[in-house]
């Protein structure tokens, strides 16, 4: 999936032009404190509070061997799990609904 789309009403969709996700595969997104959270392959997460246009997060600390393969939302917070796709070891971040920084949970 390269591309989002999107739509208020359930049938029809419209095609995101730049998700900021280029060729790489998205796997989660979420919902919370008016803002949407996507994430995917090498560690990428982008948001938008329209989800129509995107802004990528410059340093999610996940790094490009991971796959942020969930996202969610709850609490006042986003968090984000992946996998790194050569090892299989595991990592989580979160970042705070009213604060930009993202922060490591190993």
């Amino acid at each position: 999936m390269e591309n989002y789309s999107g739509s208020s009403d359930i049938s029809v969709w419209t095609t995101i032009g730049d998700s900021k996700f280029g060729e790489d595969q998205i796997y989660a997104i979420a919902w919370g404190s008016d803002k949407f959270v996507s994430g995917g392959e090498k560690g990428k997460i982008t948001y938008s509070s329209d989800g129509e246009n995107w802004t990528a997060v410059t340093d999610s600390k996940f790094g490009s061997r991971y796959y942020i393969t969930a996202v969610t939302y709850g609490n006042g917070k986003f968090i984000a799990a992946g996998i790194n796709h050569k090892t299989g070891d595991g990592k989580m971040a979160y970042r705070s609904a009213s604060r930009k920084n993202q922060t490591e949970m190993g």
